[in-house]
C-alpha cells in the first residue's frame, strides 16, 4: 500500500498542495483519467469545506492521509474544528434555493422518502 500524508494550515491557498498530492498518488493507480479527475475534485472539495465550515477563517491544521492499494484510494481528513451536528441543519427549500441563485449547501441533504 502506498501512503501520502499531508499537514496543511487551514487556508484555501493550500488546496493546490492537496490537489497535487492527490494527483501524484493517483498517478500510480489503475484509475482511468476521468475517474482520477473526479477523485481529485472530491478531495479538494472536502478539504475546502473544512477550511470554510470547520475553521471559518480561524487558524487551524488539517491532516490528509491518502492510502492507495491495488483497488482503491482511502482518503482520511482530520481537523480540530468544532463538531458539526447535521441534525441541526434544516433541509433547504430547493425552489427558493434555485430562485436565489445559490450554490452549494446540498452535501447533507437526504432524499425524501
Amino acid at each position: 500500500m502506498e501512503r501520502r500524508e499531508l499537514r496543511i494550515a487551514s487556508e484555501t491557498r493550500n488546496l493546490s498542495l492537496v490537489r497535487q498530492a492527490t494527483a501524484e498518488v493517483l498517478g500510480r493507480s489503475a484509475f482511468e483519467r476521468a475517474d482520477r479527475d473526479k477523485i481529485i475534485l472530491a478531495v479538494d472539495e472536502a478539504v475546502a469545506n473544512v477550511v470554510e465550515h470547520a475553521y471559518r477563517g480561524a487558524p487551524g491544521e488539517i491532516e490528509i492521509d491518502l492510502a492507495l492499494d491495488e483497488r482503491r484510494l482511502i482518503v482520511t481528513i482530520r481537523d480540530n474544528g468544532p463538531p458539526f451536528d447535521p441534525r441541526g441543519v434544516p433541509a433547504p427549500d430547493l425552489r427558493e434555493h434555485v430562485k436565489q441563485g445559490l450554490k452549494g449547501g446540498f452535501g447533507l441533504v437526504e432524499p425524501e422518502e
